[in-house]
């Protein structure tokens, strides 16, 4: 009687644990924000007026091999197109009483002096930050750095842990160097949202970053009395090195850690990544990407510029292009521009390496000091 009654409990219970789960699932379906007065709801629409499978087969055509091709175009006013391509008109600093650069009380940090800095953008009105590590002493180089996505400037700055940035800042610091750490684009989703919000009033992203960074670096070397200024940029920071490069005054040496490339046939291999992640690297504001030559960052630096990479990477995808614009010599100190070799694959600043650079020593690296032709050839 007992067993009876056990399996009637047990095959009740299961109806209902059934019936409940049933229940469940089309509660969890018909969820979701309400949906606005005579519309739809914010849920992902199904196919309408297309026939199913159109947006695949348009894409299939759009990858096969040569229906996207570049048209670079090398010009004189590579810099102008720069500046239009990232919006840069749209931002300004602020130059109300408070200042562009407003810093915060410095903690001791390590033998040093750590403030917070707040950049202050009159167009948008908004602020981006930094971190200003100063010797008390003083000291005769600054050393303005950017890092690259999945890190901070703190995280460069070695101040949160260990990340492939490896704290280099510190590094910039146990030198002697003053080092400026600008807070940049970290996650690149995010970034990408900014940039479409940035793009509603006329910007783009990099045209944020140029203009803040640009920005601190001139107001910070103009409180201070420093024999050099030297901007040093990793993976995506080093791309924002290299506009500033192009577009700012004030930076004595430039350096482009291990992002040199053809952006327009890296974007054109790329795109089913980059269209997802970081999306601002491709959507510029003007056909830039199809017009590039990415030599013309190479042509137009307004100081010194060292780019690193491989030999490896170099031989593969830049030696050709380079060397059709460039005549190439051993690496000698105090080259205009200059390519180091890195010892390592390794996606990450080589201390040895930069060091020498930063003081001067680049023939005793690897690498070639580059020179350009009297005669350039320009794309049609």
């Amino acid at each position: 009687m007992v067993s009876q009654q056990l399996r009637s409990h047990l095959l009740w219970g299961c109806a209902v644990v059934l019936l409940s789960t049933a229940l469940t699932i089309v509660l969890l379906r018909d969820c979701g924000p309400p949906a606005a007065s005579g519309g739809r709801g914010f849920t992902v629409p199904g196919p309408e007026s297309a026939a199913p499978g159109f947006e695949d087969e348009l894409a299939a055509q759009l990858s096969a091999p040569g229906v996207v091709q570049p048209h670079p175009v090398s010009t004189a006013d590579f810099p102008q197109r720069l500046a239009q391509a990232i919006g840069l008109s749209a931002f300004e600093l602020a130059t109300d009483a408070d200042g562009a650069v407003a810093s915060s009380e410095a903690t001791m940090v390590d033998g040093g002096e750590l403030s917070s800095l707040k950049i202050r953008f009159s167009r948008p009105a908004i602020d981006t930050q930094a971190w200003l590590w100063r010797h008390p002493e003083g000291a005769e180089r600054l050393v303005v750095l950017l890092h690259g996505h999945n890190t901070t400037a703190r995280g460069a700055l070695g101040l949160i842990g260990d990340d492939y940035m490896h704290g280099i800042g510190r590094d910039f610091f146990d030198w002697g160097s003053d080092v400026l750490a600008v807070e940049l684009s970290s996650d690149g989703v995010v970034s990408g949202y900014i940039n479409a919000r940035l793009s509603l009033m006329g910007g783009q992203l990099y045209g944020l970053w140029v203009t803040a960074v640009c920005g601190a670096a001139s107001k910070i070397a103009a409180d201070k009395s420093y024999r050099e200024v030297v901007l040093y940029g990793m993976s995506n920071g080093g791309f924002v090195a290299d506009m500033a490069s192009v577009l700012c005054e004030g930076f004595d040496l430039v350096i482009v850690d291990d992002i040199l490339t053809d952006l327009p046939i890296h974007a054109a291999a790329s795109t089913n990544k980059l269209f997802q992640h970081q999306q601002y690297s491709l959507y510029f504001l003007t056909p830039f990407l199809a017009t590039l030559d990415y030599r013309d960052f190479l042509r137009q630096a307004k100081g010194a510029k060292v780019y690193t990479r491989t030999r490896a990477y170099f031989a593969e995808n830049l030696e050709e292009t380079i060397l059709a614009a460039f005549t190439a010599g051993s690496l000698v100190d105090y080259s205009a521009l200059s390519i180091v070799f890195k010892g390592a694959a390794e996606h990450a600043p080589e201390k040895a390496l930069l060091r020498a650079i930063i003081e001067g020593k680049l023939a005793t690296l690897d690498g070639l000091s580059l020179y350009p032709l009297a005669e350039l050839k320009v794309a049609e």
